[in-house]
């Protein structure tokens, strides 16, 4: 008797079929549409040859002569036949200040201001909801905008859980110059304030006219596409051992960068300049290993002058430029679907003890074509009466190799076009677009 509820069965694949001709010589990785009985289907003109009351199955193999096969698929008893192109995840990104066109930090004497997160929905890190994140910084008799926005980072980046799920950087309309040729590369480690130049760090080599020379209270540029490219103020320089010392930790990924993918601001200009906080969300890490769902930060800014009524929090101080997106088919989505589309292998335990379960098949790192087939399943209800069961069998497919390459005939994807389109009537698929 069916339940009612769409029962998902999941079947990813590794990109490129083999060879196999019968399902007994089925792969891993594999994926195949074959015959009710066993009879694979590898060729878009058989699977067009097919009428809407044959029954066919997708089949996925989990090892060598092994497959996983979806429920028999009555082309009169499908739903809808759904296919998406991977779509990859976008992180939030606001600004407080200059947003790399306008805006600037302020400047009163004597003031604290806050910088609040608000992280918003289930992604916060516990119960609580709303979650938030401040930060407090004080100016004293004087103060510039460089001085603030050091601040504001330097004490975003050491509250340990928020700097896990959003990252503090500086930008500013600084001039930037160019790095010197023989400054060769730079590599920044995450969490540090150390950068180790593989070449001479003060350079002033250029191919054309002369490059600004690195020294104490100029800037380090990451990037050469304009103002909303961080900036890392120097510290310390060491000219003979070519390392440099930030003024606070750098936050992204452990990299390192040619000097053509860098550019300086001058000390003068690094003082004088206009200052804003750029802030990134980052992908949030799994507090269970592989048993976490898919989440994405979410968060809203505000800004204020701490005991003052005031607007600086309005939209012209923060500018929320980039919208966080999951994206459709990234592999920690497609981990998410694979471990609920377990129950159909007899997997139903989720805790991290070590009993015996399917063997994780998504891959651990990139992103995923997909393709949804909705259908019934008829069987026998109450009373002897005709009942229905409704499943959706998700196929997942690498972005961009062969198994999802619809354009090319006798390819997976193009074989279920041939009986889903050609044969049952439903929009054909384009993971190409």
């Amino acid at each position: 008797m069916g339940t009612g509820k769409i029962v998902p069965q999941v079947f990813i694949g590794d990109g490129i079929n083999s060879s196999a001709t019968v399902l007994s010589g089925i792969g891993k990785g594999d994926l195949f549409l074959v015959k009710k009985g066993g009879a694979l289907i590898t060729t878009s003109a058989a699977a067009a040859a097919l009428s809407k009351n044959d029954e066919v199955q997708v089949a996925m193999g989990i090892a060598t002569g092994k497959a996983l096969l979806s429920m028999p698929i009555k082309g009169t008893q499908v739903k809808s036949f759904l296919g998406n192109k991977y779509d990859a995840p976008v992180q939030e990104v606001s600004y407080i200040g200059y947003n790399g066109t306008s805006g600037s930090l302020p400047t009163a004497i004597n003031s604290t201001y806050r910088m609040r997160l608000v992280f918003k929905g289930s992604q916060v890190l516990s119960t609580r909801s709303p979650w938030f994140g401040d930060v407090l910084a004080t100016t004293g008799g004087t103060t510039t905008q460089v001085a603030l926005a050091l601040k504001l980072v330097d004490g975003f980046n050491t509250v340990a859980d928020a700097a896990k799920y959003v990252k503090a950087e500086r930008v500013s309309n600084g001039t930037k110059g160019v790095m010197g040729t023989a400054t060769a590369s730079f590599t920044f480690t995450k969490g540090s304030k150390v950068v180790t130049c593989s070449g001479d760090i003060d350079d002033t080599t250029a191919a054309t006219g002369t490059a600004e020379t690195l020294a104490v209270g100029s800037s380090i540029v990451l990037g050469v596409t304009g103002n909303t490219d961080s900036v890392y103020v120097i510290a310390e320089l060491d000219t003979t051992n070519n390392i440099a010392i930030l003024d606070t930790p750098y936050v992204g990924e452990t990299v390192t960068l040619e000097d053509t993918e860098l550019k300086n601001i001058t000390a003068t200009d690094t003082a004088a300049a206009t200052y804003g906080i750029k802030l990134t969300g980052l992908e949030i890490p799994d507090l269970l290993a592989d048993y976490d769902p898919y989440k994405i930060t979410n968060f809203e800014v505000v800004f204020a002058e701490v005991g003052v009524e005031g607007t600086y929090d309005s939209a012209a101080l923060i500018t929320y430029a980039t919208k966080a997106s999951a994206g459709n088919g990234y592999f920690r989505q497609v981990r998410a679907d694979e471990l609920e589309g377990q129950t159909f292998r007899g997997w139903h335990d989720k805790t991290k003890y070590y009993h015996q379960k399917p063997e994780r098949i998504t891959a651990t790192s990139g992103g995923y074509d997909s393709v949804f087939i909705e259908y019934d399943v008829e069987g026998k209800g109450d009373f002897g009466r005709k009942d229905f069961q409704p499943l959706v069998a998700k196929i997942y497919i690498p972005t961009g190799l062969a198994q999802s390459d619809e354009d090319t005939s006798n390819s997976f994807a193009s074989i279920l076009n041939s009986y889903f389109a050609t044969v049952c009537g439903f929009t054909a698929i384009d993971l190409d677009a």
